[in-house]
């Protein structure tokens, strides 16, 4: 299986600024393409996601990790 060409790793973040763009960066190193699906955060998440090379989905008020991962799917 060629796990860069064929997997999407979905990521649900709530105020993760601290950790977000690492893990992003730490992710990419084993596929191509990382969705973060932003579950209403108020710091710097959706930029630092951005900055680190994921797409970005935002939902407009916090609707929990299973809504989030269920729009990243």
């Amino acid at each position: 299986m060629n796990f860069p060409g064929e997997c999407v790793v979905v990521i649900p973040c709530l105020n993760e600024a601290k950790t977000v763009f690492l893990l992003i960066q730490a992710v990419k190193k084993h596929v191509g393409d990382v969705i973060v699906v932003d579950d209403g955060s108020k710091d710097a998440t959706v930029m630092l996601a951005k900055n680190a090379g994921a797409e970005v989905i935002c939902h407009g008020r916090r609707r929990g990790k299973g809504a989030a991962l269920n729009t990243g799917w």
